[in-house]
């Protein structure tokens, strides 16, 4: 990595922090489930937009630095969750309604310097995986420990995989190299050099008969 990617790459990581802090205020409090999957695609696709900033031209290292980065907003996001759900369930010490609460900044440092803390915090939110936290005091909503245990699955996975798919479609992780074959000319059909240039996606021809030209 050159100097520029050293100096964006704190920057990156603040901002990959912040995004995960705004994608679980918003899935946490959003009533609606298929409004999350919104969230959820959101969320994947700024993580990718975090891997642009820092401007990698190795390929193989961009893969490599997207899948850490991928890795860290999952430990992130759920160390941010489990803190929120740990301290909301201590604010709620009376029966009745689950209301939301956020934690002072110090239990999130402490939550993220401390492996048993975290561990333990994640431990308490699967425990109760089947609660749902309500902003305006309704009622907690049971949607079924099963059910969250493979939304939390999809989550992780998609957290993984969004960013590498949108990498890929932006062909960013395509080799410059072309890749020269042989094939038939478009418009005379005859034998001829093809050559494609995968990151702009396009076909370089080479006809004896009809010259070069792309297509």
């Amino acid at each position: 990595m050159n100097r520029k990617t050293w100096i964006r790459l704190p920057l990156a990581m603040l901002g990959l922090l912040v995004l995960s802090i705004a994608y679980v205020h918003l899935s946490m409090l959003n009533p609606i489930i298929y409004l999350d999957v919104v969230i959820w695609v959101a969320y994947g696709t700024s993580i990718f937009l975090c891997i642009q900033f820092l401007q990698l031209k190795n390929r193989f290292l961009k893969l490599f630095i997207g899948l850490a980065m991928s890795l860290l907003a999952i430990i992130f996001s759920y160390g941010i969750q489990s803190t929120i759900f740990f301290e909301t369930l201590k604010y709620n010490t009376s029966p009745g309604p689950i209301t939301f609460h956020w934690p002072n900044m110090m239990e999130f440092v402490h939550t993220f310097l401390s492996m048993d803390t975290y561990i333990n915090r994640l431990r308490i939110l699967f425990m109760y995986s089947d609660v749902g936290i309500s902003k305006n005091g309704i009622s907690s909503l049971t949607v079924g420990s099963n059910f969250m245990s493979l939304f939390r699955l999809l989550e992780c996975l998609g957290i993984l995989s969004i960013p590498i798919i949108q990498l890929v479609r932006a062909k960013e992780l395509f080799s410059d190299a072309p890749t020269p074959r042989e094939s038939n000319c478009v418009h005379c059909k005859e034998k001829c050099v093809v050559t494609h240039y995968r990151k702009t996606d396009e076909l370089h021809y080479d006809c004896p008969t009809c010259g070069k030209y792309v297509y």
